[in-house]
């Protein structure tokens, strides 16, 4: 919890600082997002499909990512 936040404030100060932010994280950002777009679930779950594909994320995960849209 304190390196975290030492890490955080040091990303304010040094641009080569840099936090890495984790891809299930970023996956469910996108996810949230491509649910949130006014698509028919097909066209939804392509870009999600391609989203995963961007990330790497593994075959046996993409169901439940799936699933939740």
């Amino acid at each position: 919890g304190h390196l975290s936040r030492i890490a955080n404030v040091l990303v304010g100060f040094d641009m080569s600082v840099r936090a890495d932010v984790p891809v299930g994280e970023i996956l469910q950002q996108k996810i949230a997002a491509i649910s949130g777009m006014e698509l028919s679930i097909e066209r939804k779950v392509g870009k999600a499909w391609g989203v995963m594909e961007e990330l790497a994320v593994p075959m046996s995960e993409r169901i439940a990512w799936i699933d939740a849209l």
